[in-house]
């Protein structure tokens, strides 16, 4: 069973001892349908979608009232949790709170500590600016900026992407902005992590993690625009804590 929004679905029962769950959560302009890739993977993978944030909502707060909106502790065995630049970070958050501890984390895209502030606006400020104006339906593309940052998408990729984008309103995108700036990581984690990260992220760029796999030519988007070399790296890493 490969689930693509676990906010419509009961959590009871999907995580079974003979077919591991992987939850993964998108980053801060996406949606569950950032993860369509890894659908193909050969477990149950469950995709939440994100409640609005609140206002001067913090980091941690953020993720107990999440905890509660997708209902973790109504999975019978422990997943393995993860997602994609924030979403790992939203992740690696929740397998702190996790009972009993999920079997591993798996960090795209993702820088393991806070943003220096500058790079975190520069960040912010291209993704608003990447909102299309017009229905993406009617022909409304990404601009050739976002392409140049995430890495290139094919048409119906870039619709797709573009009709994130609008849902997810400028106000949602700096509310979660200001939650990663004000990010404190964990001291420890309570299980293995793999971080997965393409050479040519300009986002996160490569220098500033130490990935356990690199993706050749890959950007920001590298679930999207590199989908069969990280779904082999998740298979491979699941297969080895499962």
């Amino acid at each position: 069973m490969n689930v693509l929004n676990a906010n419509e679905i009961d959590l009871n029962g999907i995580s079974r001892k003979d077919r591991p769950t992987v939850m993964l959560f998108s980053g801060i302009g996406g949606d569950h349908r950032l993860l369509k890739p890894q659908l193909a993977l050969p477990f149950d993978v469950v995709t939440p979608d994100y409640p609005p944030p609140a206002a001067g909502e913090s980091f941690a707060d953020y993720a107990i009232r999440l905890y509660d909106h997708i209902k973790l502790s109504h999975l019978d065995c422990a997943p393995v949790v993860g997602g994609v630049s924030f979403g790992a970070m939203i992740a690696t958050q929740l397998a702190t709170m996790m009972e009993p501890s999920p079997l591993g984390i798996i960090a795209i895209a993702a820088r393991p500590g806070r943003s220096a502030p500058r790079a975190l606006k520069l960040f912010v400020d291209g993704l608003l600016k990447a909102i299309p104006t017009g229905d993406p339906r009617a022909g409304a593309a990404l601009p050739r900026m976002f392409q140049n940052m995430f890495g290139e998408l094919g048409v119906e990729d870039q619709l797709v992407m573009a009709d994130m984008l609008i849902r997810a309103t400028p106000e949602r995108i700096r509310r979660f902005a200001a939650m990663i700036g004000a990010y404190e990581p964990p001291v420890s984690l309570p299980c293995s992590r793999c971080a997965i990260h393409g050479a040519k992220d300009l986002v996160v760029p490569i220098d500033t993690v130490a990935p356990d796999v690199v993706i050749e030519g890959g950007g920001h988007l590298v679930n999207w625009t590199h989908s069969v070399e990280v779904n082999n790296a998740i298979e491979r890493f699941v297969m080895n804590v499962a």
